[in-house]
């Protein structure tokens, strides 16, 4: 058991002139802030890997052009299968950051709500 003069967990918490609610409400707030921003990057990397991956694909169709003939024909074929499954993969990771950058959007506004529930409840208060 704690004595008398020992510290309690509700001052330490809270501290001086209840800082500790600041410091909670601050983080609540630029929480929201920085979560915005993530998913703000994410869609822009996003529409970077579907351009790059349109490209790699649109480039593997012209490399298919030109019938393979001669020595170079089977080089070629790789490179016109590589860029194929090199643009699927771009594509495939637009998609998935797409999904991310939603439900970081999704979770930076549920924290909007909560701080503004937890504002007007301090207001009330």
């Amino acid at each position: 058991m704690l004595d008398g003069d020992e510290s309690m967990f509700q001052h330490d918490f809270w501290g001086e002139k209840n800082q500790g609610y600041n410091i909670l409400y601050h983080n609540m707030k630029y929480g929201h802030n920085a979560a915005k921003e993530l998913a703000e990057f994410l869609k822009e990397r996003a529409a970077i890997e579907d351009t790059s991956g349109k490209a790699l694909i649109r480039q593997a169709k012209t490399a298919a052009s030109p019938p393979p003939l001669g020595t170079f024909g089977p080089l070629w074929q790789l490179l016109r299968t590589s860029k194929e499954r090199l643009g699927a993969i771009h594509i495939k990771l637009c998609h998935k950051l797409q999904e991310l950058a939603k439900d970081i959007s999704d979770y930076s506004n549920s924290q909007k709500e909560k701080h503004k529930t937890v504002t007007s409840n301090c207001n009330i208060l």
